[in-house]
């Protein structure tokens, strides 16, 4: 419960992040679908720069705060055991939420056949890393375990998504990448 609760509620920024990729999704699929790949990099580009100016004040705020409204919305038990791990949460909730962008863009690319390859080799990782974390420091090191799991996902699909793009051509026949130079 004291790991629920703060975890909980910080998920809830997720939803921004969601509505952004919920609009940008059939945008993606139809510029793929005429070959606009120039356009698709630059909405890329733009929604992760949204997602960034849209979580960073939020996250910033639970990290700074998030023990004085766990205190205020469940008490001073929650507050003392959960004031770590919010500050911990409130970090891999940004970090998730600029995965969002990356993963929103290789489903909509036709590759989530790379996110759920990425997901089930996390596993790997992550079943020990959270087993000796919880085992080693409680709630907090849950709050870790997934915090280090999200940051890997964020990186790991940011690389994907650019090689997946990168294979964009313009109608010339340069890549799309080569031509930003």
């Amino acid at each position: 419960g004291y790991y629920t609760a703060p975890f909980d509620g910080v998920m809830r920024l997720l939803i921004i992040p969601a509505s952004l990729m919920g609009a940008v999704y059939p945008m993606v699929s139809g510029h793929l679908a005429v070959g606009n790949h120039e356009t698709i990099h630059r909405l890329y580009a733009q929604s992760l720069q949204k997602t960034i100016l849209l979580l960073a004040a939020p996250s910033l705020l639970l990290g700074i705060a998030g023990p004085f409204l766990l205190r205020l919305w469940l008490g001073n038990a929650f507050a003392a055991e959960g004031a770590v791990a919010i500050r911990i949460l409130a970090f891999g909730v940004f970090v998730t939420a600029v995965a969002r962008v990356p993963s929103g863009f290789l489903t909509a690319l036709g590759r989530p056949d790379v996110i759920a390859k990425v997901h089930a080799a996390e596993l790997v990782f992550h079943v020990p890393l959270a087993w000796y974390l919880i085992g080693k420091f409680g709630v907090s090191g849950a709050a870790l375990a997934w915090t280090i799991r999200v940051a890997v996902d964020s990186v790991v699909l940011s690389v994907a998504s650019s090689r997946v793009m990168s294979g964009f051509t313009l109608c010339d026949g340069r890549s799309v990448l080569d031509s930003a130079q």
